[in-house]
């Protein structure tokens, strides 16, 4: 049985780089994209995924030309997060970010707080939350854990 994902990310670059490294894990791996809050929360809402692997901060709505997005969600990924675990989802959740520190609205946490949090939102669901640094591969190693470990779940 293949592990079906749902990646919610922005950024292509990375996205490309977070898709590749899962496809090199499991060519049987049926990934699914949403580029935005709004996108993501609509594909998570409309399917269930095995996976549902989420960047922490979100534009709004998808970027198409030379538009923003809308406002950048900085805990977009969480919210999304929220909504599947409002509706008792048992996808994974698996949250990726390049930021270390993250500031909202007077709440400001570091990448440690911020994953006791989400581990402690998300409870069973949480499989890790990932520090991307394009420049070294331990997100890779990383990520490889979190694959073996949703689909070690899924069968």
């Amino acid at each position: 049985m293949s592990l079906s994902i749902l990646l919610v990310e922005d950024n292509n670059y990375k996205r490309q780089k977070i898709m590749d490294h899962i496809i090199l894990f499991s060519s049987s791996i049926v990934i699914e994209e949403a580029h935005s809050f709004t996108s993501g929360s609509k594909k998570v809402l409309e399917n269930n995924y095995g996976l549902v692997v989420l960047d922490i901060g979100l534009p709004t709505y998808d970027r198409v030309g030379a538009e923003s997005g809308g406002r950048n969600r900085m805990f977009g990924g969480r919210e999304i997060a929220r909504k599947l675990l409002r509706r008792q989802s048992d996808s994974d959740i698996l949250f990726i970010t390049q930021y270390d520190a993250f500031s909202e609205g007077g709440l400001s946490l570091s990448l440690s707080e911020l994953r006791a949090l989400l581990m402690s939102e998300c409870g069973d669901n949480f499989v890790d939350l990932i520090y991307y640094d394009g420049s070294k591969t331990i997100w890779k190693d990383q990520l490889t854990s979190a694959l073996k470990k949703a689909e070690k779940k899924k069968t």
